[in-house]
């Protein structure tokens, strides 16, 4: 029998020879046990007294003493008295809520099952469809309890990691936005500085679109109003307390406490047409928003900027280099870094002034040429060192310690090993040791780039 075993109907059926035979175990075997309001599943190669203790670490709050072999008969006392006379049992040294108790047909089943079954830890296992790509990340970085959690937002809700002992990252959990039953499209996951969680979630079967809230890190969920909001949303960003939010139908915004949305509006920069198309572009499907002191916005490798997240003023195109698709818009220092299909780009600081131009990082690979027809899929920082990663499997690094020189501001690029095209990146830190979370569709790495000691040197 593999699941969950139910001792009780063993208990109730000992008559019925057939019905035990189904319950023999074998070390190919998986069980279920529930003592005193806690799960023990598989736990691992141990002695009695190493298993319930390895339950007590895995936070079940099951008292070791509870589950040791000289308590068995108190135990099975307890059922008696419990059935004959209720809530006599709370007067002894057990839990004061549990008002069931499960037994097994023979007495000696606790030596039996812990000499006969081979234990692996198992803690829980999720039947959660598998994820084929990685839209957005986040590392919680601030509170004590959660701090060095990574979410990473799928095309099939989100999945959240941990490092390990040696430093590697292992899946612990699955989180269900809204906690419904279906998987659900993550688009974009924004934290505040108080670790309150927004996630943009679709359904699959219909596109409709959701913004959840969390300020538990996904224990609970709230469903925030989308009055006036089209079907599909995308990303969504908080500007001095205005929520904002990128669709199918442009930029749309909500600066009351009653869910209601309303589009953004655009003004145009003095060198542009009164018909310019950067006007259809804002009523179109938006993605990428970024928001450091200002918030950026790109539609079709159009660009605005808004330092209210109402109204937006566009600045001009990116054409450089006959790029189409724009994938990354990242704010660093005085810059707005671009990742395209076709190269990595910086605006000069020009998104300040009214007209915007981007110029090529012709240093990014071994020559002009090659940089120009490398695709950058993400771009992130860390400190003074700005990372982007491309389909290549190439991480690269630009150091910007002092803006007054150009000492060591130069591009480094690293091939992670047996990796393949690399989606998103993430810094991450632990004691002293800086990494870079490289994620592709199927795979996922920390890469050590500590400065002078890490990767990059």
């Amino acid at each position: 029998v593999t699941g969950e075993i139910d001792f009780l109907t063993i208990f109730t059926n000992t008559t019925d020879g057939n019905q035990r035979l189904e319950y023999v175990f074998n070390k190919y075997d998986k069980m279920l046990i529930t003592v005193f309001n806690a799960n023990v599943s598989n736990t691992g190669e141990f002695t009695h007294r190493g298993l319930e203790d390895e339950a007590e670490s895995v936070n079940t709050g099951l008292s070791s003493h509870l589950t040791r072999a000289h308590y068995t008969n108190l135990i099975k006392a307890g059922i008696f008295l419990e059935t004959n006379h209720h809530f006599l049992f709370d007067l002894y040294n057990v839990s004061n809520i549990q008002s069931k108790f499960y037994a097994a047909h023979t007495n000696d089943w606790y030596d039996i099952l812990n000499s006969t079954i081979d234990y692996n830890l198992l803690i829980k296992v999720d039947n959660s469809p598998e994820p084929q790509y990685a839209n957005t990340t986040h590392i919680f970085v601030d509170d004590p309890y959660f701090a060095g959690k990574l979410w990473i937002g799928t095309n099939n809700d989100i999945i959240q990691y941990k490092f390990n002992d040696n430093n590697e990252l292992e899946i612990e959990d699955i989180i269900r936005p809204g906690g419904g039953f279906n998987a659900l499209l993550v688009w974009d996951i924004f934290v505040t500085n108080s670790n309150a969680v927004y996630v943009v979630a679709e359904e699959h079967k219909t596109s409709k679109g959701h913004i959840f809230r969390t300020y538990n890190f996904g224990v609970t969920w709230e469903d925030l109003d989308t009055i006036n909001l089209p079907d599909e949303i995308y990303s969504f960003k908080i500007v001095n307390g205005t929520f904002v939010a990128g669709t199918k139908e442009g930029l749309f915004y909500s600066d009351n406490d009653f869910g209601t949305w309303y589009p953004g509006d655009v003004v145009l920069s003095e060198h542009l047409p009164d018909d310019s198309p950067s006007l259809a572009a804002f009523r179109d499907r938006i993605r990428n928003l970024d928001f450091s002191t200002f918030m950026v916005v790109e539609s079709d490798r159009w660009f605005y900027s808004s330092g209210s997240g109402i109204e937006f003023f566009s600045l001009g195109r990116i054409i450089n280099n006959s790029c189409t698709v724009v994938n990354k818009v990242f704010r660093f220092k005085n810059l707005t870094w671009v990742g395209t299909d076709r190269g990595l780009y910086d605006d000069g600081n020009s998104l300040l002034s009214n007209s915007v131009q981007f110029g090529l990082a012709t240093d990014l690979e071994v020559d002009t040429s090659t940089s120009a027809s490398t695709p950058i899929n993400d771009i992130t920082s860390w400190g003074d060192a700005l990372y982007a990663c491309s389909d290549n499997g190439k991480i690269y690094r630009y150091w910007d310690e002092d803006p007054n020189d150009n000492v060591g501001n130069e591009w480094k690029r690293y091939k992670v090993p047996d990796f393949g095209a690399i989606q998103k990146i993430t810094p991450a830190q632990l004691g002293d040791t800086q990494f870079l979370i490289v994620i592709s569709y199927n795979k996922i790495k920390s890469i050590d780039v500590t400065p002078t000691t890490g990767v990059f040197g």
